[in-house]
């Protein structure tokens, strides 16, 4: 059976956030009076969504996702400038070529919908997917297949 149908993740696949995230992610921790983690611990947690991070970083203080996850947003507006997050080299030339053969495109994400959005659209590359899916479109996010299942169902698609 040949493939049709491409879902993507998006952080550290297509696009590199890494440092934008960990930028804010240090500001955050800064601005909330929280010890820095490493960078590797840091790095771990990308593709988790913003409220269970704190769970993994700082297991013995709970509560913190809310105010974590709210810090971090307003935070990230002011490292994610323009130019700041960039697409691997070839992703877009990759993926125009993937939909110009005829492949159904789609990003299953961690981040939320708006930033996944305003980013794809900020890199130009909104018309290339059918469909994206951010973690706060699905009660549980990755590493739980929910994102995928849910572009799957949602487009009709059937996995192979």
């Amino acid at each position: 059976m040949m493939i049709k149908n491409i879902i993507f993740d998006f952080d550290g696949t297509l696009v590199d956030t890494a440092p934008v995230i960990l930028a804010t992610m240090f500001a955050t921790f800064k601005e909330l009076d929280l010890p820095a983690p490493s960078r590797e611990e840091c790095k771990s947690t990308i593709g988790l969504r913003l409220h269970e991070i704190p769970s993994k970083l700082f297991p013995n203080r709970a509560g913190l996702g809310e105010i974590y996850t709210k810090t971090y947003q307003r935070l990230f507006k002011t490292y994610n400038t323009p130019g700041a997050i960039i697409a691997f080299e070839g992703v877009p030339e990759t993926l125009t070529e993937l939909k110009d053969s005829g492949y159904n495109l789609a990003i299953a994400s961690s981040r939320h919908r708006f930033s996944l959005e305003e980013i794809v659209n900020s890199l130009k590359m909104s018309t290339l997917f059918d469909m994206i899916i951010g973690g706060d479109n699905v009660k549980n996010g990755k590493p739980s297949p929910e994102p995928v299942l849910t572009i799957s169902n949602l487009m009709g698609w059937q996995a192979n």
